[in-house]
């Protein structure tokens, strides 16, 4: 063997050496890593997959059951449990609300920044700086509180008498009764509603029954040039501009608009008339109260019954099943007894929070209304405000909490005065999958013509 061959195989040693060397070092830094990761949040009871990388996390929202995950995961482990690395999940209501309260130290989770729908800037729900996020959502306000030019229960009310057209339009053809996909209908009314409430002309999804795709900055650049043909007055892109929100961030924000407003309340209504229509109990008071009020010539959306449908339908059906990161303060925090260090992130449990029986019973399984009115003042208050966290809190409460809410206190009014329903399949009323969010399919009704007064 010459010079050159011993001087080419201890090259092929060496570099054999260096590759070892590297991916033993790799190896080690990624076991240090992941034990420093495991070990600062270890006190957390979870699964341990969970604690060790986000592969869990991945799993349970890939497998679209994530709100039955979410649930067992609370009664396995408790208030607090962990579900990531660096991630709790939290249901205890008097923690949330100290969390997101105004004065509060902490700040938006990374979760945020990857709801990001434009790469370029960002809405008020994926802006990071708080500070920031504060003064845009003040004039955002403007354009979900109904005041100014804007008339937002005359939007609700417009919306809901084409809703009732196309039922009666629907049911006019088959002798008085209709299958139909109530779902869907309820889907396409919201999406016209928040185009109709936004931009000053509905979609016309629900007339149409079908989905028409239109470019936001379309809308938003007729109005800024003054070419803009509404169908009424005042909306929230006037309030909008009225109050310094520019042309960009218009069209940014009705990004996030479309998705978080027909994607949440709208879960909730179709949860609300599907344990209406499988509680023929609670259905038929409701009719009764309806039909007293219309009798008395004092008919109201603000009645005991319809109140208490609507919590009790939030709790059982709320918007989202869990998430929404808020970032612990650097110094760190207390939770449920438990030391959380600085940047870890808490998220919330909406499911949990709904089904705690300290709050709300020993039957919170079951859709019973009279939860919020057979008890005193003091546990309904409670038993209130624990639902309204639905629609977040503080610094964080939802832009859309108002028209949500003024939305569910007539739509079922409207409904059940005009018409029956039941459930064209009792054993399966819908098909229901999950991530953060709810996918409701296959939900189908027999609409009948019953007009009450």
């Amino acid at each position: 063997m010459n010079t050159w061959d011993l001087s080419g195989s201890f090259a092929t040693l060496d570099s054999r050496s260096l590759i070892i060397s590297s991916c033993i070092i790799a190896v080690l830094v990624i076991i240090v890593s992941t034990a420093v990761q495991w070990y600062r949040l270890s006190h957390i009871r979870g699964p341990l997959l969970a604690s060790l990388t986000s592969l869990w996390a991945y799993q349970s929202i890939k497998r679209m059951g994530f709100h039955r995950i979410v649930l067992d995961i609370q009664r396995k482990y408790g208030k607090i449990a962990r579900i990531h690395p660096n991630g709790v999940m939290l249901s205890d209501p008097e923690t949330l609300w100290r969390i997101n309260s105004a004065r509060s130290s902490y700040t938006r989770g990374g979760w945020y920044s990857s709801i990001r729908f434009n790469p370029y800037g960002d809405s008020v729900f994926s802006e990071m700086d708080t500070a920031e996020h504060d003064k845009r959502k003040a004039k955002l306000a403007f354009g979900f509180s109904g005041k100014g030019l804007m008339d937002l229960e005359g939007n609700v009310d417009t919306q809901l008498a084409v809703l009732v057209d196309v039922l009666k339009s629907r049911t006019s053809q088959g002798q008085g009764q209709a299958v139909v996909d109530i779902g869907r209908m309820l889907q396409y009314f919201q999406i016209d509603l928040i185009t109709f409430a936004g931009m000053g002309k509905a979609w016309g999804n629900l007339p149409l029954d079908k989905d028409n795709f239109h470019v936001l900055r379309e809308a938003v650049e007729r109005r800024v040039n003054g070419s803009n043909v509404k169908d009424h007055g005042g909306d929230m892109l006037d309030e909008w501009f009225k109050h310094g929100i520019s042309p960009a961030q218009a069209e940014l924000d009705l990004s996030l608009q479309m998705p978080a407003g027909t994607e949440t309340s709208i879960s909730t209504i179709r949860g609300i008339l599907m344990y209406l229509m499988t509680s023929p109990r609670v259905y038929q008071k409701l009719k009764k109260e309806i039909a007293d009020g219309i009798q008395d010539g004092r008919i109201s959306t603000d009645t005991p019954c319809t109140k208490a449908v609507i919590n009790e339908g939030m709790r059982m059906a709320p918007p989202l099943t869990a998430g929404f990161p808020k970032e612990v303060p650097p110094g760190g925090d207390i939770i449920c007894g438990k030391a959380i260090p600085a940047g870890t992130e808490v998220h919330m449990n909406f499911l949990s929070l709904m089904r705690d029986q300290d709050v709300f019973g020993h039957d919170t399984e079951i859709f019973r209304p009279e939860r919020f009115t057979d008890c005193d003042d003091d546990t309904k208050a409670k038993r209130m405000k624990v639902v309204d966290l639905n629609f977040g809190y503080g610094r964080w409460m939802c832009l859309g909490k108002a028209l949500a809410w003024m939305e569910m206190n007539k739509i079922f009014v409207e409904l059940l005065r005009s018409f029956d329903f039941q459930p064209l399949d009792p054993e399966k009323p819908w098909s229901r999958k999950s991530t953060v969010s709810w996918f409701i399919t296959d939900f189908f009704a027999l609409v009948t013509d019953d007009p009450i007064g």
